[in-house]
């Protein structure tokens, strides 16, 4: 976490000195509520994106930069007339990287505007540009099984090489026969925000740990979960 808290972050942005105007910004209030912001946005049309990483200490006149090119703080009215003419609107959203920098992702409609000149976005429906957040997660478009209702719907999922460390991780601790490291790995991904794509995964590495510990005939017991938790929609704002 920043210096900044979030809270002290809002207020720093929104009372800027000597900037030509005063702005109105938020940060989700914690990394599943930032998903869930950025998946309801791509499903509402910011289909188009970039990203990056911001310093602390820049990030203020980063967002009002932003702003001042984009829009990225325009109100819903704003938004409708954009439109209306077929103009192209934009979000920004942001979110803590470390203890020195945040996170940020310009998402964008499709639409008239110098946005899509002036940036390199991507395309988030081309399989080869999802939308990631850091090293750990990406969105996708996908085709639901008829359990999961059938159609198509967007989701996040663990990136394969985040994927593969969770993988290394639970397995070597079974191997070790530890039992508090073990139960550990397990409760750490019990609390992954459980998106369908995450939720599919988590309970495939659960299965697999749990066959490694199970054919090692450790007798220890381990609370291997048979059901993991629905994502609930969660309040984007504190």
């Amino acid at each position: 976490m920043s210096t900044y808290s979030l809270y002290q972050l809002n207020l720093a942005i929104n009372g800027l000195a000597n900037m030509s105007k005063a702005i109105n910004f938020r940060i989700p209030r914690n990394k599943t509520a930032a998903l869930q912001h950025i998946q309801n946005l791509v499903v509402r049309g910011y289909s188009s994106w970039t990203d990056g990483t911001i310093l602390h200490t820049k990030l203020e006149r980063f967002v009002h930069k932003m702003d001042e090119n984009y829009g990225v703080t325009e109100n819903i009215q704003m938004r409708a007339r954009n439109r209306a003419k077929k103009s192209a609107s934009t979000h920004l959203v942001i979110y803590p990287c470390d203890d020195t920098s945040y996170y940020w992702w310009l998402l964008v409609t499709a639409g008239r505007g110098n946005v899509h000149e002036m940036e390199r976005l991507q395309d988030a429906l081309s399989p080869v540009n999802r939308v990631k957040f850091g090293e750990q997660f990406e969105l996708l478009y996908r085709q639901r099984t008829r359990v999961q209702g059938g159609g198509a719907g967007w989701t996040w999922r663990m990136q394969k090489t985040y994927y593969e460390n969770w993988e290394y991780d639970l397995v070597r601790a079974v191997r070790s026969y530890n039992t508090k490291e073990v139960q550990n790995v397990i409760n750490m991904l019990t609390r992954m925000p459980m998106f369908a794509g995450v939720r599919e995964q988590v309970y495939k590495l659960l299965r697999r740990g749990e066959r490694v510990w199970r054919r090692s005939g450790e007798r220890t017991e381990v609370k291997w979960p048979g059901k993991l938790p629905y994502l609930q929609r969660i309040k984007i704002w504190s």
